[in-house]
């Protein structure tokens, strides 16, 4: 139930509830069954887009990417602009449809999408040349010229914006550490300065993620020590989400039938982490707005905490027909999430792709009231009719 503590949410849908989420995601407008209520874009407002990636590095600022190309906002969703398009023939729209993997970085003054990267420059999106390897596999980004990589089985930093680069060390013979064979480095990587940084692996079910430190700037890393509930080792961990220069938190999940998720803060820039702290999901699809306040989804259910993970309360359902929701909250009141649904009728068999069964749709809604009620954000201008001759 809305606002409601919870130490864990169970939740048996009936075919009232079935029937209710179909109609929301067709458009209807529903606060019953616990659903979010979602308030109607303004008429004439403009053309809904399909998105498949997004990213915001502020409550205001971010960028979304649909099928015709990259588009920009500066006011929270509300108006959307198409951006130039980089001048780089692989990037296309979308890595993974409902995976959003586009990160803006240094005040949205670098884009990193998947593992490749691109800074503005005469008002274009231009690419930055990644250190030699057979793929990079995480980029961290101090300011839009320092920077660092991971690939080819070594970790590289550059001072000119990607320009040149040099090699700092060699990560195969970290201790412990299990290299990507299609990509030759850790999972995820983030340097917080020049000094301190944090990589983690993960190679379910072989081998239980590992988080790995730096305080030298990678010259030499060293295995942390995370305090783990008995015989739950998670299979996949992130790297820490710095609120200050000394407060973080990072979280992982274990996955299968001992299904669980935990995360972990320190408040003395990473030397010391706390106990587990139990999250409502075992999910990846976690947010963390500020060290207090938490988001966390699980399919069309979101759960916020405002005490750092103490107590936690199931928000209303969002109708999604994907088995996850992207979100990605700015502060306590402003967030984004990517609603699919999905075709209900079979697609042509005349049509292109129409082996694939049915077709995905993608929007990306925003909410301003901590996820309470939710708006479709990307709607670009109508178009201007053409002069009548």
């Amino acid at each position: 139930m809305l606002g409601q503590k919870v130490k864990a949410v169970r939740i048996v849908a009936s075919k009232r509830c079935v029937a209710a989420l179909a109609a929301l995601v067709l458009g209807a407008t529903s606060g019953s069954c616990g659903m979010i209520q979602r308030l109607p874009a303004a008429p004439n407002a403009g053309l809904s887009v399909d998105v498949t990636d997004f990213a915001f590095w502020s409550p205001l600022n971010g960028l979304a990417f649909t099928a015709s190309g990259a588009i920009i906002t500066q006011d929270g969703g509300r108006r959307w602009q198409p951006v130039h398009a980089v001048d780089d023939p692989r990037l296309r729209p979308g890595i993974s449809a409902g995976m959003p993997l586009a990160r803006f970085v240094v005040e949205g003054r670098v884009l990193q999408t998947g593992t490749r990267a691109y800074r503005i420059k005469d008002g274009a999106w231009r690419p930055i040349t990644g250190p030699p390897g057979q793929g990079v596999s995480a980029l961290s980004f101090l300011s839009d010229s320092s920077a660092y990589a991971w690939s080819g089985g070594s970790f590289w930093t550059t001072s000119d914006g990607g320009g040149s680069w040099q090699s700092v060390s060699d990560l195969t013979h970290v201790p412990g550490l299990h290299m990507d064979s299609s990509t030759d480095g850790p999972f995820e990587g983030m340097l917080v300065d020049r000094l301190y940084g944090w990589m983690s692996s993960q190679f379910p079910p072989s081998q239980p993620a590992a988080l790995f430190a730096t305080t030298d700037g990678g010259r030499t890393w060293a295995p942390v020590t995370l305090q783990l509930a008995p015989g739950k080792a998670p299979d996949w961990l992130s790297t820490p989400r710095f609120f200050d220069s000394q407060r973080a938190v990072l979280y992982g999940y274990r996955a299968g039938a001992a299904a669980a998720g935990w995360a972990w803060t320190t408040s003395d820039r990473g030397r010391t982490w706390s106990a587990p702290i139990p999250l409502p999901a075992a999910t990846f699809r976690a947010s963390f707005a500020d060290r207090l306040h938490w988001f966390v989804s699980a399919g069309a259910r979101i759960f916020a905490t405002g005490d750092g993970g103490a107590t936690w309360s199931q928000l209303p359902r969002v109708a999604t027909d994907w088995w996850e929701l992207p979100i990605v909250f700015v502060d306590a009141r402003h967030g984004f999430a990517l609603v699919t649904s999905q075709d209900k009728k079979p697609s042509d068999p005349r049509a292109a792709g129409a082996c694939c069964g049915p077709q995905q749709h993608h929007q990306l809604f925003a909410t301003d009231d901590g996820g309470q009620t939710w708006r479709v954000s990307t709607t670009l201008p109508a178009p201007t009719p053409s002069p009548a001759r």
